[in-house]
């Protein structure tokens, strides 16, 4: 084994490992995440809660479609069961994106008071300086909120609809 210069315990370490390695990390740690990370693994993981929710809806509409252009008619139960696991989705998403911004708002806040405590001639540590990638990924979280918020509220209107269509009127 040839000599890098480096410790041994780093020459254990995995060659394929894709997280970065931290700069105050010990030698016998691998990586560790940053708190602008977090945010963007569960505004990232509420992105994909997002898209299953879409494809979830289209093959919903697409199977009715079909449905309707054979003759057959759709039950009910069926409407209501694809439509209420739907809104389950996005009710998961929704509460993985509320974290992520919580997490990015708390981000931003620490690394403003922090710029905001340096001496103004100090150099910038590394990790307090405020990124466009944190402020865009504070709107990448709003506008996954905003679009599981309007999921819901379309879901909750169709269920409302096929009740409605559904419900017999009574004799008296």
């Amino acid at each position: 084994m040839r000599n890098t210069g480096s410790t041994p315990a780093e020459q254990q370490q995995p060659a394929l490992l894709l997280l970065p390695r931290c700069p105050h990390a010990k030698a016998n740690t691998v990586s560790c995440l940053q708190p602008s990370d977090v945010s963007r693994w569960f505004t990232l993981v509420g992105i994909v809660f997002s898209f299953i929710s879409t494809f979830v809806a289209h093959g919903i509409l697409s199977l009715a479609r079909r449905a309707i252009n054979q003759g057959r008619q759709v039950s009910r139960s069926f409407l209501v069961q694809s439509l209420v696991s739907n809104v389950n989705i996005n009710l998961l998403g929704i509460g993985i994106t509320l974290v992520g911004l919580q997490a990015s708002v708390g981000t931003l806040v620490s690394k403003t008071m922090l710029a905001a405590t340096n001496a103004p001639y100090a150099a910038p540590s590394p990790g307090g300086t405020l990124i466009s990638l944190d402020v865009f990924s504070l709107q990448a979280s709003t506008n996954t909120l905003l679009a599981h918020f309007l999921s819901v509220v379309f879901a909750n209107w169709l269920i409302g609809a096929v009740n409605k269509a559904t419900a017999k009127p009574s004799p008296y």
